[in-house]
């Protein structure tokens, strides 16, 4: 991977153009500082819209909005680990967000969401006061907490010198929140010159941010202005002033790093070429070159680390700062398409070239292949980050080998999992279009396919270690002799893969083959013993007749019995077994009318007759015979 850097004739706008809350907050939304890395950059007021639009403020709802900032602000302080009260014993420990523990995005977050949490408060004890007036005190006492977390968020991204870690952008924007919220607080305690120099000096920064912005990414700030000019207006109608053009803020006045912030927001953007897969795309993103310049960064640190613990710990930074870029690039894929489907209409077939600043003739879309190897990164990272878990596992066992003694101690099902969880891995790089077509470059397919073969045989092993650990010794074999036969089928020069880190599979594919030898010779003599125990316990032929059937059921067979099989004779079966026995059968009296019986048997069955009536009589009656009287 190579890049060459050519400086373009026009100006882009500011980096980051527009974040979502699924960026900022999601699993992947964690751009780290290490050694000069990224800066933070926290687009506040395109975030502020997108939380005002989703939660509640669409129809005016503090209290909902009040409870979002409040649920959103305990999941951040979770994930970042940075709770102030702990599950054991539930006592309150206020923390800080200070300067050197802003690595991550979200700790500037905190300190957004506290201030809106006490400014939706505000709003909503600010609308109950108009039916219980004592209740605006408590207003204003929240709504000087939201000015307090305001200022010391603008103080944080002001901070000079290395512990500067949040960009232009940021902290300009911080700065016209602040304003806005003093300028709040002065005007609801009728302070009207107060309140118009901070709502005049708010204005004049979204302005001049807003006029950086592409067209389709002013709209925030398009609202908050139109939200502002008629508090300017208000406050100076209280002054008597006809005009608010007379007190225009300078750059004194918006802070005396402001002109140099604003330069670092229009400074030209680099036009970059990057390669891979044997392909060339020009990017004119502004977060790329920072991502590139991240992954080195990483891998650097990654090589330095002392222990394995210390090298997932980097690996996790990359893998967060990767799904960020991640996500960014699918908003500018969805930018991309927006456009595309209006240049279509408008008849500009070309116009979707460069739009994004990407193009290249061989690449049907550039912002898709570089979508493609910011994946390929977050794959082939987290095959790096498993197969260290294990090493660092086994270490805990005073261990530095995967399969060898000390691994037998751990149960195989882990590593089973985690051999399966690598193999879908790479089988999802595999799948990534940009492999299907461009994969023949440098065998980049081919060596992939052979770490999926080798990882397949890692998971032949440890499900073979899975039966010996059952005792089911000859699926064992089978399954060892597979996996040597898998494992041997592969060349170790094979395997490397640019852009990957490979010699671990190499260092795995080794250990494989210089321990399975062990593991099959075990399998085998385990096989014979069981076999030879077996036989041993089972009995002679003619014992096995005796000892099989009971003694009455072979009284026509000599057996031969021994004194052993005398212990376990047996004789009859207790309880005998059933035996099927014919049913008794049943007459009915059918025929008794046209039988001729002897005189005396004739007049009982004729007083039987008389008395119950018989089968023959119950006929005889249904078809109208009988008495007649």
């Amino acid at each position: 991977m190579s890049s060459v850097s050519v400086e373009s004739d026009t100006k882009e706008s500011i980096p980051n153009g527009h974040v979502t809350e699924s960026v900022l907050t999601g699993p992947g939304a964690v751009p780290v500082v290490k050694g000069g890395g990224t800066k933070l950059c926290l687009p506040i007021q395109s975030v502020l819209h997108e939380y005002h639009m989703k939660h509640g403020l669409r129809h005016e709802d503090f209290l909902r909005y009040r409870g979002y900032c409040s649920r959103r602000l305990k999941h951040v302080r979770k994930a970042l680990k940075f709770t102030q009260t702990s599950h054991r014993a539930k006592h309150f420990h206020k923390r800080h967000v200070s300067e050197d523990n802003v690595k991550d995005l979200r700790y500037l977050e905190i300190l957004l969401l506290t201030a809106e949490r006490s400014w939706a408060h505000f709003m909503q004890l600010k609308d109950e006061s108009e039916l219980e007036p004592r209740r605006m005190h408590h207003a204003l006492r929240k709504l000087s907490h939201a000015c307090a977390s305001a200022k010391y968020l603008l103080k944080i991204c002001s901070v000079e010198g290395p512990k500067n870690k949040v960009d232009a952008r940021t902290t300009i924007e911080a700065r016209a929140y602040y304003h806005y919220m003093e300028g709040n607080l002065a005007q609801n305690k009728r302070l009207w010159s107060e309140a118009l120099h901070n709502f005049k000096n708010a204005s004049a920064l979204y302005e001049k941010v807003k006029l950086l912005m592409k067209e389709d990414m002013r709209e925030p700030y398009d609202i908050k202005l139109t939200e502002v000019q008629p508090l300017i207006n208000f406050c100076a109608y209280n002054l008597g002033e006809t005009t608010t053009d007379q007190m225009s803020p300078t750059m004194t006045e918006l802070g005396l790093d402001f002109d140099e912030k604003l330069k670092l927001m229009t400074k030209k953007v680099k036009v970059t070429s990057f390669d891979w897969l044997g392909q060339t795309v020009q990017v004119k993103l502004p977060f790329w070159n920072t991502f590139l310049s991240s992954i080195e960064n990483y891998r650097l640190e990654i090589n330095k680390a002392l222990n394995d613990e210390a090298k997932i710990n980097f690996l996790d930074s990359l893998l967060d700062e990767t799904r960020q870029v991640q996500a960014k690039l699918k908003e500018e894929a969805k930018m991309q398409n927006d456009k595309g489907v209006v240049s279509s209409k408008s008849g500009g077939a070309g116009a979707n070239a460069s739009s994004n600043g990407v193009s290249n003739s061989n690449v049907e879309s550039s912002i898709m292949f570089l979508l493609g190897y910011v994946t390929f990164i977050k794959l082939s990272s987290s095959v790096h980050k498993n197969i260290l878990f294990l090493y660092n596992l086994v270490s805990k066992e005073s261990g530095n080998k995967i399969f060898g003694a000390i691994s037998k101690k751990l149960k195989p099902q882990t590593f089973l999992k985690f051999f399966e969880t690598c193999s879908e891995f790479i089988g999802e790089i595999l799948a990534l279009e940009q492999v299907e077509i461009f994969g023949n470059f440098e065998n980049f397919r081919e060596g992939l396919k052979k770490q999926q073969k080798a990882f397949s045989s890692f998971s032949i092993y440890e499900l073979g270690r899975c039966y010996g650990a059952q005792s089911e010794w000859k699926n064992a074999l089978a399954l060892f002799n597979q996996s040597k036969l898998v494992a041997a089928s592969i060349n170790v020069k094979d395997l490397i893969v640019r852009g990957m880190e490979s010699s671990l599979v190499v260092r795995l594919l080794k250990e494989l083959l210089d321990f399975i030898d062990d593991e099959i010779y075990n399998a085998y003599t385990n096989c014979i013993s069981n076999q030879f125990a077996k036989d041993l316990s089972q009995p002679s032929g003619a014992d096995n007749v005796g000892n099989s059937e009971p003694l009455d059921k072979n009284l026509d067979k000599w057996v031969k019995l021994s004194g052993t099989s005398l212990k376990n004779l047996k004789i009859t079966s207790m309880p005998p077994d059933y035996v099927p026995v014919p049913a008794k059968p049943l007459f009915f009296d059918i025929a008794s009318n046209h039988v001729t019986l002897p005189q005396a048997v004739d007049e009982k069955v004729q007083a039987a007759n008389q008395s119950k009536g018989g089968l023959g009589g119950y006929f005889r009656g249904w078809w109208g015979g009988g008495s007649k009287s």
